[in-house]
């Protein structure tokens, strides 16, 4: 009686032990970066407590990490990415010694929380960013701070948030998950804003500009929006492709309805395959334009001195006026395109008042 009431506690003993264990892994533990410069894989730069002694475990996708006051002991230490990195939160605390976070383009950092940049840190990190959280509530603070490679965005159950503008040298993905601009509308940069896959997404604009430049990065500007499962709120948004050409590309059964877009580069290029045709309070050619689809817009101001080219047989209806931009400048060319070959169809000067309809 007594080995088997033993034994039973020996295995309720280890039982509650590994159950233990298992949950402090899953909640995580804090992890704090103490000894100035050094290597991430280093754990002898991690500290259970700020300032403590390191020798803690390299931070998992379950820990939240610090950089305070207490992480650096001089002006312009680094924290060198040396490998494709986890953790839960990222929290950069102000400090006065202005420290750096870098690595090379190859690593990832992989975040399951949270992160929010110092005003006084220099962002130096030449990789890619992933945000994974399966929790709704995540926020995205830069504090000023620039993103040198791509920011992805891929949990179905994860949310993320803009506190501040948020600024990305090369792609935003949103993969699956919601992605939110913030209701204050802070402004959104980078060369790519792209969301094609099949899971399911939720975009929320509100009232921000999203930005997409080719300075930042060599090619094309892009905005791709396509796949089953895509819901997005255009809100008061302004989305501006600049650049030599900046292509918006629409497709599948999401019925996109914008605010306003504006292509400042000099050759803008529409393309939708869509189950619904898109609609836009306002489309903006500031220079060269293509048009390929079907589209609904309130209205379409085109430019003088340039080229617009219409698919044939497509079809688009304007519910307002067309206007012609602010100066009357030569002529504006629409030419319907059947692939490679070209039929000029109109060949006109617009006077004032700007006249409605095609």
């Amino acid at each position: 009686m007594l080995s088997r009431m033993t034994g039973s506690f020996q295995y309720n003993l280890i039982t509650g032990i590994l159950m233990f264990l298992s949950k402090s892994y899953l909640e995580g533990a804090p992890r704090y970066w103490v000894g100035g410069s050094g290597d991430w894989s280093d754990q002898q730069h991690w500290s259970a407590v700020s300032g403590g002694p390191g020798g803690a475990s390299v931070p998992t996708s379950a820990d939240d990490v610090f950089f305070d006051d207490n992480s650096f002991n001089g002006a312009g230490q680094a924290v060198n990415i040396d490998a494709d990195v986890f953790c839960r939160d990222m929290i950069w605390m102000n400090t006065g010694l202005q420290p750096a976070l870098t690595g090379a383009a190859a690593w990832t950092v992989e975040i399951s929380g949270s992160l929010a940049f110092s005003v006084n840190m220099n962002h130096q990190f030449l990789g890619s960013y992933r945000f994974v959280s399966g929790n709704n509530g995540n926020t995205i603070t830069s504090n000023g701070q620039t993103f040198n490679q791509d920011v992805i965005f891929d949990n179905a159950n994860g949310g993320w948030t803009l506190t501040d503008d948020f600024v990305v040298l090369h792609s935003i993905g949103v993969t699956s998950g919601t992605f939110d601009t913030g209701v204050d509308g802070y402004r959104v940069e980078a060369q790519r804003f792209v969301s094609n896959s099949d899971l399911p997404r939720l975009i929320r604009l509100n009232a921000s500009f999203l930005r997409l430049d080719q300075t930042f990065s060599p090619g094309p500007t892009l905005l791709e929006l396509s796949g089953d499962n895509l819901a997005i709120d255009f809100g008061a948004s302004v989305i501006n492709l600049y650049g030599d050409v900046g292509d918006v590309v629409l497709a599948g059964p999401t019925p996109f309805v914008f605010n306003l877009l504006v292509f400042e580069a000099t050759n803008g290029r529409l393309s939708s395959m869509t189950d619904v045709r898109p609609y836009f309070d306002q489309i903006d050619f500031n220079h060269n334009g293509e048009i390929r689809g079907d589209h609904q817009m309130r209205a379409l101001r085109l430019t003088y001195g340039f080229t617009y080219l219409l698919e044939n047989g497509s079809r688009q209806t304007l519910t307002d006026l067309l206007t012609s931009g602010e100066e009357c400048d030569g002529f504006i060319h629409l030419i319907a395109f059947f692939g490679s070959d070209e039929r000029a169809i109109l060949n006109f000067e617009l006077q004032p008042p700007p006249f409605s309809g095609l």
